[in-house]
């Protein structure tokens, strides 16, 4: 298994900059063939931005099977381990929720002004139905879609303004 050691690559461990060298680090021996070991060597982090900036910004790009099978965090306090798997798993639900919404902004472009189902959603994508169910209610909440009484989904007005603005994300991965 290859390594990075958190205390090589960064003096400090505090900062979104300090994060962002340590991902840098993380993409340079990503690799499909064999897990990259992150080794913490018992160093207390406990600082939400340094996790975001390298962990939680993969999170967002990768889907977390991919995340979670190619790096191996070690020597983390267990205060520091729930914080990273708190922020990664935040970051991977972001992802899903981006991915679902997208979706349903494209289905409806095709079906316009028909309204969508969940079971229209997930064929054919990166996630499937039952994530797209647990995500939907996310989006009602931040008003980007509706629910209509026959249970149906369609954009919001707020929705297609997102939906309009905004290009689908994709990384390597994905």
């Amino acid at each position: 298994m290859r390594r990075v050691s958190v205390r090589d690559v960064t003096s400090t461990q505090v900062f979104r900059a300090d994060g962002e060298q340590l991902r840098c680090a993380i993409e340079a021996g990503w690799s499909d063939a064999e897990p990259l070991e992150v080794d913490f060597d018992g160093l207390r982090i406990d600082s939400a931005s340094f996790f975001d900036e390298s962990f939680g910004h993969l999170a967002l790009v990768h889907p977390l099977s991919v995340v979670r099978r190619r790096l191996k965090p070690t020597g983390l306090s267990e205060p520091d381990r729930a914080l990273l798997n708190s922020i990664v798993t935040r970051r991977a639900r972001e992802r899903l929720e981006r991915q679902v919404f997208v979706e349903i902004a494209r289905l409806s472009a095709q079906n316009e002004p028909h309204a969508i189902s969940v079971s229209d959603i997930s064929p054919g994508t990166a996630f499937t139905e039952q994530e797209a169910r647990d995500v939907v209610p996310a989006l009602e909440k931040r008003g980007l879609i509706r629910r209509l009484p026959d249970g149906r989904l369609r954009l919001s007005d707020q929705g297609r303004v997102e939906a309009s603005t905004k290009k689908p994300e994709s990384g390597p991965g994905s």
